[in-house]
């Protein structure tokens, strides 16, 4: 799926609960690119509101301990809304 896609049909619809692959971005990337995925899927869902940044489903045993912790620390720079 296309998450730019799905944020221009359904974004002002529902909230959107997702973002980091646990299949190929935490166990295989490198923790600078799972900051850079992160940042990405905030850039595309977050705008307007209706976004949880998570993981896909469970974190899998094979996620390294190192893109946990690079994911969650993404998350905090990239993902605060405005406050208003």
């Amino acid at each position: 799926m296309e998450p730019w896609r799905l944020k221009k049909e359904f974004g002002k619809d529902i909230t959107f609960c997702t973002g980091i692959d646990i299949q190929r971005t935490l166990p295989f990337e490198t923790p600078d690119g799972v900051k850079r995925v992160v940042k990405k899927m905030i850039e595309v869902y977050a705008p307007g509101g209706g976004f949880i940044i998570s993981p896909t489903h469970n974190i899998e045993p094979d996620a390294n301990p190192e893109n946990i912790v690079a994911a969650y620390e993404a998350a905090q720079e990239y993902g605060k809304y405005p406050i208003s």
